[in-house]
């Protein structure tokens, strides 16, 4: 009778531990470090002694399958059949949520695509769940060689070792989209604090100009300039985190001028690639066209019986240019921005000064009346909200 090698048993029970802990020392850095799946999944590979390790997580605000880091060896290649299996099979888990192991000529699991013949080595693919949710996928890439890790005879499906390793990543990745919408809507409730602090700015602007115009017309000036701004928290809504899309959102400028003009307002052009601005820089200059475009309507297509109003958009350079045209009437010769302008041309103004940064200048071609604004576009990420939007000019009473 041949002893049962108790002893090998208990160093690998061992080892598995020590590796456990590892992974988990990782993932704890990992869950306060920017850097992180990138950085934790380059390591969890070096740990493992893998190949390749691919993570694959399910965005639920987005309803997509996200590629969130790979890591790979120097000499392991990704064909591109090799890489559509990959994605393949981590929406496979999603709904399928079953560990197995995958040999190079032998064929997959039922309902997924075929194994490329072309890779000789092995894979293992954990699916990543919490409490039976779907996360995603751990993909993990065994070359042809002697495996420290796995040998070939192991069932996934029964491996303790590989559930553990499952349901950290899984616990990792439920934390880190927990912190990312905690994120999200901090920096939600953020944007709305400013835009309400300038919405009170830009009533307290209006209240100093009661004695020029109507209390009806003030209220409706202030009424479209408040719609503007719920504009840019319609457009932030259906596209990307923090990012705007300036043609998309003048669109819906337009229509809101409409409504109260008979005559056409065209913005283009429209075969330009997007110009896409954060959630800081789209409140502002959502305020900037409203402005422009009404203040054309009132000073030139209404008084001169014009039908149109033109709102050219560019992107030069990381520079964004707004310009509304319309045939108004010819400037005064002494016109000058600082000391004739109205209230919309001073709110116009002071935000692209003091908010995007930019230059704002109105000029004369022909017969048509340009207001020019120009302002470098900046960063992209969802965190350039940071402070607030004061929109108080004293000297302009």
């Amino acid at each position: 009778m041949i002893p049962f090698p108790w002893n090998l048993m208990f160093r690998h029970k061992i080892r598995h531990v020590e590796l456990l802990n590892r992974i988990g020392e990782v993932l704890d850095i990992g869950l306060g470090t920017s850097e992180g799946y990138p950085w934790v999944v380059a390591r969890l590979r070096a740990i493992l002694e893998v190949d390749a390790l691919v993570l694959w997580v399910f965005d639920r605000r987005h309803q997509l399958l996200v590629k969130e880091a790979q890591s790979s060896t120097a000499d392991f290649q990704f064909s591109p059949e090799l890489r559509r299996y990959d994605e393949h099979l981590a929406n496979w888990q999603l709904q399928h949520k079953t560990a197995l192991s995958l040999q190079g000529r032998q064929p997959g699991p039922t309902g997924a695509a075929t194994f490329p013949t072309s890779y000789q080595g092995m894979l293992v693919s954990l699916p990543l769940t919490f409490q039976d949710d779907g996360l995603g996928a751990l993909n993990m890439y065994f070359g042809e060689g002697d495996q420290r890790l796995l040998d070939r005879n192991l069932d996934p499906g029964k491996s303790e070792l590989l559930r553990a390793i499952a349901g950290q990543m899984a616990v990792f990745a439920h934390t880190r989209s927990q912190v990312a919408n905690s994120t999200f809507y901090k920096e939600i409730h953020h944007r709305v604090k400013n835009n309400l602090q300038t919405v009170a700015s830009l009533l307290r602007m209006q209240l100093r100009r009661l004695d020029e115009i109507t209390p009806e017309r003030a209220l409706s000036e202030s009424i479209q300039r408040i719609m503007s701004i719920a504009l840019v928290h319609e457009t932030l809504s259906q596209g990307e985190i923090g990012m705007v899309d300036l043609l998309q959102l003048a669109e819906r400028i337009k229509h809101l001028a409409s409504d109260s003009f008979a005559g056409r307002i065209e913005v283009g052009p429209r075969e330009q690639p997007r110009i896409l601005v954060n959630s800081k820089q789209a409140t502002s200059i959502a305020l900037v066209i409203n402005e422009l475009i009404d203040n054309a309507i009132k000073h030139g297509a209404d008084l001169l019986g014009d039908t149109a109003v033109n709102v050219q958009l560019g992107l030069d350079s990381e520079q964004v240019t707004a310009i509304v045209s319309n045939r108004g009437r010819e400037l005064p010769a002494d016109f000058n921005l600082e000391h004739n302008s109205n209230l919309g041309l001073t709110i116009v103004s002071t935000l692209v000064k003091e908010e995007l940064k930019g230059r704002f200048s109105l000029y004369r071609d022909g017969d048509i009346t340009h207001a020019r604004v120009t302002f470098p576009r900046a960063d992209g990420s969802p965190n350039s909200i940071e402070g607030n939007h004061e929109l108080e000019n004293p000297d302009r009473g």
